[in-house]
């Protein structure tokens, strides 16, 4: 899971240090001399604990850690403290403004992800990147009403190895208007059914996933859908796809002809049995990805059905 998560913007090996010359004068101290933008960005890049004691190097440097917007990795603040902690980091994190947050439950050596408080929907204001990691996503009837205003500037989501309601979906894009990527990879049953309702969301990405349906029901920006190494939640079972609103729909695959049902507006394409009309077209599918065994008459049947629905495909 850890190579689906953003690169952690601070360095895990970095340092600060004064390097000597030779004559033994300590030689010109031209990292102070940066002007203090780019100061605050060498500050932000280090390690939490180096990073505030840069206000002791001298009176050039005090004063920038605190000015520097906050990039922490909690790895370099290891305790013994009670699990409980968490909901003061989300606290502190919202009282912070803070922007882009990957949150990730480790060690994971229950079996189950923990249920996350719904203190996290304090830090929804300032949010624009929330990825989580072993988690159970808090209840959203215990956060505040649907409103926009709960994630008003959130545009990417990422949800990994956790478990989400269906209904805690499509709260979170109901109150994001301004969301532009959502991945789901690696999870388990829950969600089961992914509904696209959202009038910003760009790309859709479900990776080793187990869902029944994936439906873009009215989703006018989106561009890309993909889905991969997915699964039903149960044995012999198929996943439904559905294209229901999506005029800007230009990338869509995995398609697999063994355990996906096409369904384009209201109706199920059939293997030989559904005539090609403007209803089950999809003209905006510039590349389309299959998954198909030749050797199984059935499955090339309905590759060839598929083909017929996305006329404008380039590769």
């Amino acid at each position: 899971m850890d190579y689906c998560l953003p690169a952690c913007p601070v360095s895990a090996t970095a340092s600060l240090s004064a390097a000597i010359s030779d004559d033994g004068g300590g030689g010109e101290d031209r990292i102070s001399a940066l002007p203090d933008a780019l100061l605050r960005n060498v500050v932000s890049r280090l390690p939490v604990k180096d990073g505030a004691r840069t206000d002791a190097l001298s009176r050039r440097w005090r004063g920038l850690w605190r000015a520097t917007p906050l990039v922490l990795d909690d790895t370099h603040l290891v305790t013994d403290g009670p699990g409980d902690a968490l909901a003061e980091w989300l606290r502190l994190l919202a009282d912070k403004g803070v922007e882009n947050l990957v949150l990730v439950n480790r060690p994971w050596s229950s079996g189950v992800p923990v249920q996350l408080q719904p203190s996290l929907f304090r830090c929804g204001a300032s949010l624009r990147r929330l990825y989580l990691g072993v988690w159970f996503f808090p209840f959203t009837r215990d956060g505040p009403p649907r409103s926009p205003d709960v994630f008003p500037h959130l545009r990417e989501l990422g949800i990994c190895d956790g478990f989400m309601f269906d209904q805690d979906l499509e709260y979170v894009l109901a109150c994001s208007p301004k969301l532009e990527k959502f991945a789901l990879i690696s999870n388990y049953c829950l969600p089961d059914c992914i509904r696209i309702g959202s009038h910003s969301l760009r790309c859709v990405l479900i990776w080793h996933s187990l869902v029944d349906e994936v439906a873009a029901i009215a989703a006018p920006q989106l561009q890309r859908l993909i889905l991969y190494c997915t699964n039903a939640t149960g044995p012999g079972r198929t996943i439904r796809v559905k294209i229901g609103y999506a005029p800007q729909l230009a990338v869509l695959g995995y398609l697999d002809t063994a355990k996906h049902v096409l369904e384009i507006g209201n109706t199920i394409i059939k293997a030989k049995a559904t005539k090609v009309s403007p209803h089950t077209l999809v003209p905006s599918v510039k590349v389309l990805a299959l998954k198909v065994r030749f050797r199984v008459a059935e499955e090339v049947k309905t590759l060839l059905s598929f083909l017929r629905c996305f006329p404008e495909v380039e590769c």
